[in-house]
């Protein structure tokens, strides 16, 4: 059937369970998981209008003493007590899945059968714990009433004639929830129970009477169990007093599974605004957790890349100092290396002059020459003896701060005289290059050009015209001159202005 047609049917039924027109009949129907034979089952709750109108003008009202401007309480469910107990037993009782709840009250018992988890059935046994008082009063028995402290009470399940009526009172009572029960089993066959297969759990008022759950278990085949003992075990509160408004309090919260409701159309309007406004909220409240906990990640994030950078400011800033450390080092070694690189070419000045002098005399023929000229290249050109090397007047500061220093001779000419002419003086020559040469001290020995000859033997040690010279050239690299250090790096606090041109040091002047 359509949702409509299933609508007409639910209000027929209604009309035909009640006995009412439909304008004075107030009923509300929801949709059950299938049981037993039931495909598509619905629950119907039912009650008089006039009722429902009584029960919203007394709670609809504003209270006494208050202002005419305030606003009237706002209802947010209207429940019957079964729904409510179907709703604790559901939410305090999800272990017990098949089960019979009963909720002992003063004037009566509700009595509900969960099938499934699911609630299937509800009906009230009119009677309840003033009942079973009243019974003890007509057996003249007055010691247990339902506000007596436990200390207090004796012992009312003992075999006693006194007694009887009490115990008469409950084993009727008992016998009532057994017919509920087993009306409710023949009805469905089709789910394959018996009444001994649902555990009876007990709550409410009544309820607390110490043995009564002992002797009920006496009476019949039902076992009747401690509802707060079992189905609030795990709660540190007791509820078996509160189980009704504990669940008109869940479905009032929508904390419940749907269940059939009898609040007009009218009040439920602002119940799902405001229920909207807390879904709204709820919402809220998420999206602000999650927001803080992106924040808090982002600001875990920048956290720790400002003390990465505040690292890697600080190598920088060692860095920077070292450099500027290594930099004075670098200019004071070019100031000792330019103090001193006079000496040390002095030094290698004599060496090479030693051994190519050496070279020379290790030179041996059997063919007639001797030598008579040794020379460095630049006192052969010039016709001076010794080093040409620019020194300043003693007493008078160098007026050139930035004159190079003199280079030392990196090449030798050595004269021969021989009296030979022709081939031999060709093989003379040869031979004695060819000696120089094998030496590891020359890099290049070559016979001297013309050009480059220079009368400097005086006539009396040589014979005219019969002079002939070689220059040998210095293996090897010259020392390196003294380097110009670049200008030296900003200091650390000015790290951040851009570099100013400087001119750039120079070396001292040797004296």
């Amino acid at each position: 059937a359509s949702p409509a047609e299933t609508q007409l049917a639910l209000a027929r039924e209604a009309r035909r369970l009640s006995g009412l027109e439909e304008v004075a009949l107030a009923f509300d129907a929801r949709p059950l998981k299938p049981f037993g034979r039931y495909q598509r089952p619905y629950w119907l709750t039912l009650c008089k209008r006039e009722e429902l109108d009584a029960l919203l003008n007394r709670y609809a009202i504003l209270p006494e003493g208050a202002e005419p401007a305030a606003e009237p309480p706002v209802l947010a469910e209207v429940t019957t007590s079964g729904q409510a107990l179907f709703a604790a037993a559901t939410a305090l009782g999800s272990h017990a899945h098949t089960a019979v709840f009963v909720d002992l009250r003063a004037n009566n018992s509700v009595l509900a059968i969960v099938l499934q988890g699911q609630g299937v059935a509800t009906t009230t046994i009119p009677t309840g714990s003033l009942q079973f008082h009243a019974a003890l009063a007509d057996a003249g028995d007055r010691l247990a009433t339902p506000t007596d402290r436990p200390g207090g009470r004796r012992d009312l399940f003992r075999p006693d004639a006194a007694l009887e009526l009490y115990h008469a009172a409950l084993r009727q009572w008992t016998g009532e929830i057994r017919r509920a029960l087993t009306e409710w089993v023949e009805d469905n066959p089709e789910c394959g129970l018996s009444p001994t297969a649902f555990p009876v759990f007990l709550g409410g008022v009544g309820a607390t009477q110490p043995g009564l759950l002992d002797f009920l278990n006496t009476l019949g085949p039902l076992r009747f169990e401690s509802w707060e003992d079992r189905a609030t075990a795990a709660h540190p509160w007791p509820m078996a007093d509160y189980l009704v408004p504990y669940g008109a309090a869940l479905i009032a919260l929508g904390r419940a599974p749907q269940s059939a409701s009898l609040l007009p159309p009218p009040e439920r309007a602002p119940l799902r605004q405001r229920r909207t406004i807390a879904t709204l909220q709820s919402i809220n409240v998420l999206l602000l957790a999650l927001t803080l906990t992106l924040l808090a990640f982002g600001f875990s994030q920048k956290r720790d890349l400002v003390d990465r950078k505040k690292e890697l400011t600080a190598r920088a800033q060692t860095a920077l100092q070292t450099a500027v450390a290594i930099d004075k080092l670098y200019r004071q070694v070019n100031l000792d290396y330019a103090e001193i690189q006079p000496v040390l070419e002095r030094q290698r000045q004599t060496l090479e002059t030693l051994q190519s002098l050496a070279a020379v005399r290790a030179a041996r023929t059997n063919e007639d020459f001797w030598y008579v000229l040794f020379a460095d290249a630049p006192s052969y050109a010039s016709g001076t003896t010794g080093v040409l090397v620019a020194e300043s007047p003693a007493g008078r500061p160098d007026p050139v701060t930035n004159a190079p220093v003199a280079s030392p001779p990196r090449e030798f000419i050595v004269e021969i005289c021989a009296p030979h002419e022709g081939e031999r003086l060709r093989r003379i020559l040869s031979d004695l290059v060819a000696h120089l040469k094998s030496e590891v001290l020359f890099q290049r020995v070559d016979t001297l050009p013309p050009e480059r000859s220079r009368d400097r033997v005086p006539p009396n040690v040589a014979i005219s015209n019969r002079v002939f010279g070689i220059a040998m050239e210095i293996a090897g690299n010259p020392l390196p001159p003294p380097a110009v250090p670049p200008p030296p790096p900003p200091p650390a606090s000015d790290s951040r202005r851009p570099p100013t041109a400087r001119p750039a040091a120079q070396p001292r002047a040797n004296r």
